[in-house]
C-alpha cells in the first residue's frame, strides 16, 4: 500500500510539473547542452592547455558574476512565486526593486573584474598572458548577472515557456559565436563569442520578462530598501553571504589547479569531468527550479499538508531522475571523455569521483526546497554552506598538489557528503506527513 501511494504521489508530481517541466527542459537542454558541445569544439580546437586556459577565464566570469549577485536571482523566484498570488502590487515593487539592484550589481562587477584582471592573471594565476583575456571577459560579467536575474523572474512567475524559448535561441548563440570564435581567434575569439552571446540572450530575456509584466498586469511601484528590509535579511543576506563562501572556494579550487605542476592541461580534465557531471544533474536541475515556484505556491495556496506532499514528491522524483543519469553517464564516460581529444582519457578516475558526488548534490538542492520556503537560510548557510566549502577548500589544498584532477574531485565529493548529511538533519521532520 505504501508503494502504491508513493508511485501515485510520483504521478501526482509529474503531471504537476510536466508542461512546466518540459518547456524548461528545452531551454536547458539548448543552453547545458550548447555549453557542453562549445567545450568540446573548443578542446579540440585550440587543445588541452589552451582550453585549461578558457576554463579558467570562464570559471572567472561565472564566480564574478555569483559573488555579486547577492542571491538575486533565487530571492526574487521564491518570492514572485508567493507574493504574485497574495499581493500583486508588493510583488511588483519588489520585482523592480530587484531589477535595480541586479543593474547595480553587473555593473559593479564588471568594473571590479576590469580593473584586477592583470593582477589576477600574474599573481593569482602565474599566467600573465590571460590579463587581456579575463579583461575582455569583464563585459560579459554584466550580462551574466543581469541574465541571472532575468531568468530568476521568469521563473518565479512560472514563464517558463518564455525561459525555454530564450534558452534554447541562446544556446544556438553561444555555440555558435564561442567555437566559431575560437575557430578563428583561439582563446581570444573564444571570449569574444561569450561576451556577445551573453549580451544577445539579456536581450532575449529582457523582452520576454516586459512581456510576461504587461501578461500578468504587474505596476511599476517600486519597493524601498527599508519598507523590504526584513526580507532582504532573512532571506536575502544570507543566500548573499553563502556566495562569499561557495564561489570564491569553487573557484580557488580550479585556481589551484592551474598552478598544480601540471598546470591547465590538468584543470581542463577536471573541467571536462564537471561537464559531464552537470548532464547527470541536468534534469534534476530543471526539476527543481520548477519545482521551486511549484512548491512556494502550494504552500501559499493549498496549505501545509499539499506543500509537504508536493515536497516530498520532488525529493523522490529527484533522486529516480539522478540515479538514471548517473548510470549513463558512468557506462559512457570513457567515450564522453575521448570527445575533448585522447589526452582526456586519463581524467576517468577524477569523472568517477565526480559522479558519485551526484547524488549528495541533487539531493540536498532537492531538500533545501523545505528551507527556502520556510526561510530559513542562515540555517541553510552556517550548517551546511560554510562546512561543505571549508571541507572543499581544506582537501583541494591538501591533495591538489599530489593528486591534480583526482584531488579536486575527492574534495568536491568530501564537501558535498558534509553538505548532505547536514542538510538530513535539518529538515528530518519536513519528511514527515502533516499532522
Amino acid at each position: 500500500m505504501l508503494e502504491h501511494r508513493y508511485v501515485r504521489a510520483l504521478d501526482r508530481g509529474f503531471r504537476s510539473l510536466g508542461p512546466n517541466a518540459l518547456w524548461a527542459t528545452g531551454g536547458m537542454v539548448a543552453s547545458q547542452g550548447s555549453t557542453l558541445v562549445s567545450n568540446i569544439s573548443i578542446a579540440n580546437l585550440v587543445g588541452k592547455s589552451a582550453f585549461g586556459e578558457f576554463v579558467i577565464v570562464l570559471s572567472t566570469v561565472q564566480a564574478t558574476a555569483a559573488f555579486a549577485s547577492f542571491g538575486l536571482a533565487y530571492t526574487i523566484t521564491r518570492y514572485m512565486a508567493e507574493l504574485r498570488h497574495k499581493d500583486l502590487g508588493r510583488a511588483s515593487a519588489l520585482l523592480n526593486l530587484f531589477s535595480r539592484l541586479s543593474w547595480l550589481a553587473a555593473i559593479g562587477a564588471a568594473l571590479a573584474l576590469a580593473t584586477s584582471s592583470s593582477g589576477i592573471a600574474s599573481r593569482v594565476l602565474h599566467a600573465p598572458l590571460l590579463g587581456p583575456s579575463l579583461f575582455l571577459a569583464a563585459a560579459s560579467t554584466v550580462f551574466t548577472i543581469r541574465n541571472g536575474f532575468l531568468v530568476g523572474a521568469l521563473t518565479g512567475l512560472e514563464a517558463f515557456r518564455a525561459v525555454g524559448t530564450a534558452g534554447v535561441l541562446g544556446g544556438c548563440l553561444y555555440l555558435t559565436l564561442t567555437a566559431g570564435g575560437a575557430a578563428l581567434g583561439g582563446v581570444t575569439g573564444a571570449v569574444t563569442g561569450l561576451c556577445i552571446s551573453a549580451a544577445l540572450q539579456c536581450g532575449l530575456l529582457s523582452y520576454a520578462l516586459r512581456l510576461e509584466k504587461q501578461k500578468q498586469e504587474f505596476r511599476n511601484n517600486v519597493a524601498s530598501f527599508a519598507s523590504e528590509r526584513a526580507l532582504l535579511v532573512r532571506f536575502a543576506l544570507p543566500g548573499s553571504l553563502s556566495a562569499l563562501s561557495t564561489v570564491p572556494v569553487l573557484w580557488a579550487v580550479q585556481a589551484l589547479l592551474a598552478r598544480s605542476p601540471r598546470g591547465f592541461g590538468e584543470l581542463a580534465v577536471y573541467a571536462a569531468g564537471l561537464n559531464l557531471l552537470t548532464m547527470v544533474l541536468f534534469v534534476p536541475v530543471v526539476l527543481n527550479g520548477v519545482a521551486m515556484a511549484w512548491i512556494n505556491r502550494t504552500h501559499a495556496v493549498q496549505g501545509e499538508a499539499a506543500y509537504r506532499s508536493a515536497f516530498r514528491t520532488n525529493v523522490g522524483i529527484t533522486l529516480a531522475t539522478v540515479s538514471v543519469a548517473l548510470v549513463g553517464v558512468g557506462v559512457l564516460g570513457p567515450a564522453l571523455l575521448r570527445l575533448y581529444g585522447r589526452e582526456f582519457l586519463s581524467g576517468y578516475t577524477a569523472l568517477a569521483l565526480l559522479l558519485v558526488a551526484a547524488i549528495p548534490e541533487a539531493l540536498t538542492t532537492a531538500l533545501n526546497q523545505s528551507l527556502q520556503t520556510r526561510e530559513r537560510m542562515w540555517e541553510a548557510l552556517l550548517a551546511i554552506n560554510l562546512p561543505r566549502d571549508l571541507v572543499i577548500m581544506g582537501a583541494a589544498v591538501a591533495l591538489i598538489p599530489k593528486f591534480g584532477a583526482v584531488g579536486a574531485a575527492t574534495a568536491y565529493l568530501s564537501g558535498r557528503l558534509v553538505a548532505f548529511t547536514a542538510m538530513c538533519f535539518l529538515v528530518r521532520h519536513e519528511v514527515r506527513a502533516a499532522p
